[in-house]
């Protein structure tokens, strides 16, 4: 097989998945949906755990320690988030140059750094 040849079967196979995970995303995003029209259905008119919890965090009456915690939560979770963004952004950019190398050797790179952020000389 040449070059073109194996890099159109590449692009077929590449396309196949991606056409996959977006079924799949969107058969999730119904499915997700559809449990919550359950659930809502099922616990209209009802006092829940949610009522209240939700009257803990918003009284005005009584300090609560709830907000600053579901706060200091939220705080750990972006730090986590960004943590494991930076990781995943290393991997796939070293995996995205030797495709590229594969598909095609001529293509110029956009330069970022290994952890997807822009070179300090192109930042104004």
């Amino acid at each position: 097989m040449d070059k073109e040849t194996l890099a159109l079967e590449y692009f077929k196979i590449q396309k196949r998945y991606e056409l996959f995970t977006v079924t799949a995303r969107y058969i999730a995003y119904i499915v997700i949906s559809y449990i919550i029209y359950l659930c809502i259905i099922q616990l209209a008119g009802k006092t829940t755990v949610a009522n209240f919890l939700f009257e803990m965090i918003t009284s005005k009456e009584k300090p609560s320690i709830a907000p600053w915690a579901l706060l200091c939560g939220a705080v750990i979770w972006i730090c986590i988030e960004r943590f494991m963004r930076k990781k995943n952004i290393k991997y796939y950019t070293a995996r995205i140059k030797k495709l590229e190398k594969i598909i095609n050797n001529n293509r110029t790179s956009s330069n970022l750094n290994q952890f997807g952020n822009n070179r300090p000389e192109d930042l104004i």
